[in-house]
């Protein structure tokens, strides 16, 4: 496995863990919202229209706003490193993703729609930024996708084994595996407490950064950029 690809792996499973957590969070402190899943939002926000009224309906809208602007912004961001070496490219998105949870963590106090905007935003941008575990693309807070290509690589690999496809078969095992994890240290371990989860991701991104910056600098090849 290349450098780039070890590396791009630690960060993924530690933000699907983070992932986890913070929508086992917002699905439980407000009123079965997601961080990261956004059709889950969308369904929510049908159900409360036609059962509720507007003014229901509407309180799911702010993450749902959030996570499309955390989307923009995060594109945004990660064409303009494009032409960063990958290692500094790497410390410059795990140092973006040590802020935004400190700024959420500061802003905990704010409106709740201000909380579920920003929650929202987070979650898209790492969703956007941290999405390979070894060779495999992977989605590291909505596992929809993640479960219909585990089920299509078992497939594969029954039909047609090979090492390739028996990685990616664990590849997204273990994307899945972290995600559940996630969601019960989220309930239990941290007891669903946003301080908590916001305080332990920027605590464990800030050893991540550690390592990017104490690992040996190796030649990396660049990732596509469709890719990266």
């Amino acid at each position: 496995m290349k450098v780039i690809d070890r590396q791009l792996t630690y960060l993924t499973v530690g933000q699907t863990l983070l992932m986890g957590m913070l929508d086992a969070y917002t699905f439980s402190h407000f009123d079965g919202a997601f961080a990261s899943a956004q059709t889950g939002n969308l369904v929510v926000f049908g159900v409360a229209l036609t059962q509720q009224g507007w003014r229901a309906a509407a309180s799911h809208l702010p993450i749902f706003l959030g996570f499309l602007i955390g989307a923009i912004l995060a594109q945004l961001i990660r064409q303009q490193a494009a032409s960063l070496r990958p290692p500094t490219r790497l410390k410059l998105f795990t140092g973006l993703s040590i802020v935004l949870p400190l700024a959420l963590l500061a802003l905990q106090s704010g409106p709740k729609w201000l909380s579920l905007s920003l929650l929202g935003l987070f979650a898209s941008y790492e969703l956007t930024i941290f999405n390979q575990i070894g060779t495999t693309m992977v989605n590291n807070g909505i596992m929809t996708g993640n479960i219909k290509n585990f089920g299509n690589s078992i497939y594969t690999f029954l039909a047609h084994p090979s090492a390739a496809t028996g990685f990616k078969v664990g590849h997204f095992a273990i994307g899945i595996g972290t995600f559940i994890l996630g969601v019960i240290l989220g309930c239990s371990w941290f007891n669903q407490s946003p301080q908590l989860i916001l305080l332990g991701g920027a605590v464990m991104n800030v050893s991540f950064l550690i390592y990017l910056t104490l690992v040996n600098r190796q030649p990396v090849t660049l990732l596509k950029k469709d890719e990266f």
